[in-house]
């Protein structure tokens, strides 16, 4: 039971859905102790850690370039689909 209360920890940091807090509850209802709050507060902290460290802190604060010049070919013939158009492009430079 500790690995769900876990789980749903991790679940809750990453989906912010109520479900993970329903199966906490759900835990808590079968056996009450304190232990599985502990274990879903441990995965919830371990993903917020997770997602800390793994923030795009080395990324410029402007945007992506809007003015960019590229050179090269079609080297596919176009797929064609009701909403889009997609074909490989083979660069030069």
């Amino acid at each position: 039971m500790e690995v769900f209360a876990f789980f749903a920890g991790i679940a809750f940091a990453y989906r912010l859905s109520i479900y993970p807090l329903l199966l906490i509850a759900f835990i808590l209802l079968f056996d009450n102790r304190p232990r599985y709050i502990v274990f879903s507060i441990l995965g919830l902290m371990l993903a917020l850690f997770h997602d800390y460290h793994n923030l795009p802190i080395h990324m410029p604060q402007s945007g992506i370039s809007q003015h960019a010049v590229v050179v090269g070919s079609i080297a596919s013939i176009p797929k064609t689909s009701h909403d889009n158009t997609q074909f490989l492009f083979e660069l030069r430079e």
